[in-house]
């Protein structure tokens, strides 16, 4: 009365299992590099903030040690010549201690007025995560 179906069948959900397992494994598998990736990409958009501030307080500095004590063009060129080259490290300081700032200053005189041009160049971070900054800012002295 009842027909033996058992012998009829031949496993369907086995391979529908299988299909569904590699299928979220996959997934699995993307969402994960997806957020390492993400992880990765925010902490160099800190990075790259952070670079950002320091080289605009090492150009402010700059700009200080230029005009500290200058009353004329002459003293004015000669602490450009001075601040050529001149470094400094954030050490200690919250938010900058993984940086560094490069300070550069070039004069140029047209005429009777001399033209400052202090470029400072940041560095934050190491190896991998490295982000660099470049800002320049101008004045002049008549």
């Amino acid at each position: 009365m009842f027909p033996d179906t058992a012998r009829k069948q031949h496993g369907f959900l086995i391979p529908l299992a299988l299909i569904l397992l590699v299928g979220i494994s996959f997934l699995a598998i993307a969402v994960n590099r997806l957020s390492a990736q993400s992880g990765s990409s925010a902490t160099l958009e800190g990075l790259s903030a952070q670079a950002f501030y320091a080289a605009e307080s090492g150009g402010q500095r700059g700009m200080h040690l230029l005009f500290l004590n200058a009353t004329n063009r002459g003293q004015t060129t000669s602490n450009c010549v001075t601040l050529n080259g001149s470094s400094h490290d954030f050490d200690g300081v919250t938010g900058l201690n993984l940086c560094g700032v490069d300070i550069t200053c070039t004069a140029t005189t047209i005429d009777t007025t001399t033209y400052y041009t202090v470029t400072s160049a940041a560095t934050c971070g190491a190896g991998d995560f490295l982000a660099e900054r470049t800002i320049q800012i101008s004045s002049y002295m008549q």
